[in-house]
């Protein structure tokens, strides 16, 4: 029964927090699968497209800019993967920069041409502790205890 009321909690908890990220997302210049990143949600096992936008000056929508990738360990530039600090990019699978990753690492995307330099994010990485929660207490293998 406690299980039940706690998995309550933690899923409405979710639905305020991912309501809030997508509120917050509107001045994101970072899109997973055409669809503003969720910061709070962001983590190592994040998977999709990704793409860095910025509005267009005409008001015709966005416009996709070049950016670079890479991750940073220790403030050195890990050079694993599609980690690479001299790659010009338009779009990537960030699960391919993602699966070199550690926890503490710092995941940097930033625009190539430098007028658009707001728009460089740098994440650092963690794992979710959310999803690894809400499996635990939803899982309906596990015995119903106190």
């Amino acid at each position: 029964m406690k299980k039940g009321i706690l998995g309550f909690v933690v899923l409405v908890t979710l639905l305020l927090t991912t309501q809030s990220g997508i509120a917050l997302a509107k001045n994101n210049p970072l899109l997973i699968n055409g669809e503003p990143i969720n910061y709070e949600q962001f983590s190592l096992s994040s998977k999709g497209m990704l793409r860095m936008v910025v509005e267009d000056t005409n008001g015709k929508g966005n416009i996709v800019i070049p950016f670079r990738i890479y991750l940073k360990r220790d403030n050195k530039i890990v050079h694993l993967g599609s980690s690479n600090a001299n790659n010009k990019l338009t779009e990537i699978e960030i699960s391919q920069v993602l699966k070199f990753a550690n926890l503490g690492d710092e995941l940097v995307i930033e625009p190539v041409d430098k007028k658009f330099y707001t728009a460089k994010r740098v994440f650092l990485l963690r794992n979710n502790l959310v999803k690894f929660m809400s499996k635990f207490l939803f899982n309906k293998n596990s015995e119903e205890g106190c």
